[in-house]
This record gives structure tokens, sequence and C-alpha cells, in this order.
């Protein structure tokens, strides 16, 4: 695959990633989030399903259990399909997190297992030539 398709995929990927943050399912996943607090102005507040602290909506993200990206593939490498159906998944598959701690830790710790997914696929596919 060239650079310029992989460019477009991506950009694509990126497209559907905002369109979901306004969908009913990432709505319905806050609203089922919701605290019973209120912020330090009476706002509403969401608990992360980690460290069950209560966050503001702009410290909070909606995370993929089963991550949007299967640790052996790069993004582009995915169909549209794969990504609608991965993305837009059942309510079940989604949780609430903190940016700060809680998502950033999650993200780290998959980042790693990708990376040790993908240098494992890179020596297969050395092995076979």
């Amino acid at each position: 695959m060239d650079t310029k398709t992989k460019k477009r995929k991506l950009s694509f990927i990126a497209g559907l990633r905002k369109a979901f943050v306004r969908s009913t399912t990432y709505f319905n996943v806050m609203t089922g989030a919701t605290s019973d607090k209120t912020g330090p102005r009476g706002g509403v507040l969401f608990v992360c399903a980690i460290c069950n602290k209560a966050f503001p909506k702009n410290r909070c993200e909606v995370d993929h259990e089963d991550p949007l990206t299967p640790y052996h593939l790069f993004q582009y490498e995915m169909s549209e399909k794969m990504v609608l159906e991965r993305l837009f998944c059942e309510i079940s598959n989604l949780r609430v997190l903190c940016k700060d701690i809680c998502h950033a830790t999650h993200t780290k710790n998959q980042r790693k297992l990708r990376s040790i997914a993908k240098k494992k696929r890179k020596n297969e596919e050395k092995e076979k030539i």
C-alpha cells in the first residue's frame, strides 16, 4: 500500500472517530457513567470505570475495552467494514475513563502490547523469506 493510500485511509478513520463522538452510542455511554455528584460550579461529573472517581466531561474519554485496532494490525490495514464494526460496537464494550491517569495508563499498556505484536509479526515475515 503506497503512502498516499495509507494517509487517505487514516484520514477516513479519523473522520469516523469524530462521528463516533457525536453518536447516540457515545451519548448513552457517557449518560450511563453520570455521577450523583456535581462539579464545583454545578456541572455534571462522570465516573471513571477504573478508579471510580468523578471527573468533568473534558477530563474523560470513552474507551473501547476491546481495542479499535487489533494488536497485530496497523490501522490502514483494516477494512472499512472492520473499522465501522469495531468503532460503533455494543455499549458493553465501551467505558468512560479519566483522561490523565487511567486512559493514559491503559493506552500506554496497549501501545506496548501492539509494539510486541508488530515485532513478532515482522520477525515471522522475515523467517518466511
